[in-house]
Parts: C-alpha cells; sequence; structure tokens
C-alpha cells in the first residue's frame, strides 16, 4: 500500500559506519561458507530432492539471520548499502560452496583428500566450470522409484541450481535489508525497543479509513476496538520506542485473515495497514496499556 505522507513514517537515516560495512562484508561471507559446507554434507546424505529444497530454503533464512545481525551490530541504517554488501557477501559465498561442493563429489569418487580436492577448487574457477559441465552432462543425483531411478541432468537440473542459488540470494537479502529499515534511535545511537502486544483485536475491514486515521493522528480506531482471544481474522499491534528519546515511537498495525483450505486446515495471511507510523509517548502508552500484557 503506497505511502499517502512518508514524513509521517520513519525514514532510515542512510549512516553507516567503515567497520560496520566490513563486518557485514566478512562476516556474511564467513557464515555463508560455513552454511555452505554444510549444507553440502546434508544434500549429500538425503537422496529426496523435495527435501534438499527445504533445506536450501534452510540455508537462506540462516544466512539471512546472520546478516542481520552483522547489520543490527553494526548499526547499519543505509538499505541500498546494505543490500549491495551481502549480495556481494553472497555470491562470493556460493562461489566457495561450489568450490567445496565439487570438491565433496571428487572425495567421494576418489581416494583424493577432502582438504587437497579443496584447495584445487578454490584457486581454480575454470576446474568447477568444467565440473559442472560434467555434471550438466552426467548428473550427480536420481530421482524416480526404487530401480528406476533417472538422473537429473541437462536443463532440468541447471533449472535447479538456479531455483537453488535464488532461494539463498532472496534469503540473504530480504532479512538483512528489512534489519536497516526498522526504527533506530539517531540522538540515543541505538535500535528502537520492538514490543508485539499481546492483545488480539477485531480485525479492520476498512483498511483506507484505519490509515488515514492514524496518519492524521487519531488512534482512536485502535482504542474504540475490544481485544479477542478468537481464532479468526484479527489485527495485531507493534510498538517500537527508545525511552529517553521523544522522537523514537512507532506503531505498525497488521491485518490477519484467517480462512480454512479446502483440507479444513487453518491458514493466515498477513495484511500491513500501517508500518513504522510516527506516534507520541502519550500514545505509546495508551495502546501498551491496553493491549498490552
Amino acid at each position: 500500500m503506497a505511502t499517502t505522507n512518508p514524513a509521517l513514517y520513519y525514514q532510515p537515516s542512510g549512516k553507516t559506519t567503515l567497520s560496520g560495512l566490513v563486518t557485514l562484508l566478512i562476516g556474511g561471507i564467513a557464515a555463508i561458507w560455513i552454511l555452505g559446507i554444510a549444507y553440502t554434507y546434508a544434500v549429500g546424505f538425503i537422496p529426496f530432492i523435495y527435501i534438499n529444497f527445504i533445506v536450501t530454503g534452510a540455508f537462506g533464512i540462516l544466512a539471512g539471520i546472520s546478516f542481520s545481525l552483522f547489520v543490527k551490530k553494526g548499526n547499519l541504517r543505509a538499505p541500498g548499502k546494505v543490500t549491495l554488501l551481502t549480495a556481494i557477501a553472497t555470491l562470493i559465498g556460493l562461489y566457495l560452496h561450489w568450490a567445496f561442493f565439487c570438491a565433496y563429489l571428487l572425495h567421494r569418487a576418489s581416494d583424493i583428500p577432502l582438504w587437497e580436492a579443496y584447495q584445487s577448487y578454490l584457486f581454480s574457477p575454470s576446474k568447477i566450470i568444467d565440473t559442472a559441465k560434467y555434471l550438466l552432462d552426467n548428473g550427480h543425483f536420481s530421482i524416480g522409484r526404487r530401480g528406476r531411478n533417472t538422473p537429473v541432468t541437462g536443463g532440468f537440473l541447471a533449472l535447479i541450481w538456479l531455483v537453488e542459488a535464488l532461494i539463498i540470494l532472496g534469503g540473504s537479502l530480504l532479512l538483512p535489508r528489512v534489519k536497516s529499515q526498522e526504527p533506530y534511535s539517531e540522538n540515543l545511537n541505538r535500535w528502537a525497543d520492538a514490543e508485539e502486544l499481546p492483545g488480539r483485536m477485531s480485525h479492520f475491514e476498512d483498511v483506507v479509513a484505519t490509515k488515514n486515521a492514524l496518519e492524521a493522528g487519531n488512534i482512536t480506531p485502535l482504542l474504540n476496538t475490544e481485544p479477542t482471544d478468537e481464532k479468526a481474522s484479527h489485527s495485531k499491534i507493534v510498538l517500537y520506542s527508545a525511552e529517553g528519546d521523544s522522537n523514537c515511537y512507532f506503531l505498525s498495525l497488521k491485518n490477519v485473515t484467517v480462512k480454512i483450505n479446502k483440507k479444513g486446515k487453518e491458514e493466515s495471511s498477513t495484511d500491513t495497514v500501517v508500518e513504522y507510523l510516527r506516534i507520541t509517548p502519550a500514545q505509546y502508552q495508551e495502546l501498551s496499556k491496553k493491549f498490552g500484557s
């Protein structure tokens, strides 16, 4: 949903430190490298392609969490720079992963020690490319029923590699960028504390009217809504604050829609009404008192 007045919302300052950027780059590469080694062993011992995609997703999420920790530690409030450095670190990390992956396959198929094979691939991109071409022609895993397994090769294997890379890259980029956009107190030089209020409110059907009221500084629509504990569509509030900085109080409101699918299972989706909307300390206290623990 488009923001009608960006001045009403928190905007990242764009400030960084050289040490924070270096830590993000070096630490991110190290994190991807370690995760890549674990990932190689995981997919090497799990012969099921569908489970492998779950493992790939875990790789991406853990990479994103690692990058986010470096963003938080370095107080990086520049989403563009964070995304660029994260992308560079991830691509370098994926190269290190591919070098280890090729070494792992060579080690399994021969008597060559793993570390020796890794060194030979690490400093030879052309050797990695040649191994990738060989795998595209011959495959390195199969799918199908026992006794009728078919090696995965060619374009289908290339597509699997591409999807895996995009999953890892997506997880690596998204989480640290989101972290770099969260409210930060420039006066106190620290991140704002986030608190999701436990009180569940009714679902706001008229999103536009609610958003307009909140942007006008009117939190009455929230205060007039009674909390509910029912397992139904509802709304939730997240408050951000930095005690000691009266200019660092923000509100996020999200609609949670709950539906029952065709299998009778409960599914939910979340839509943002407002995110990081500036509020006053008094409004923060009102909302916290009514919907807090």
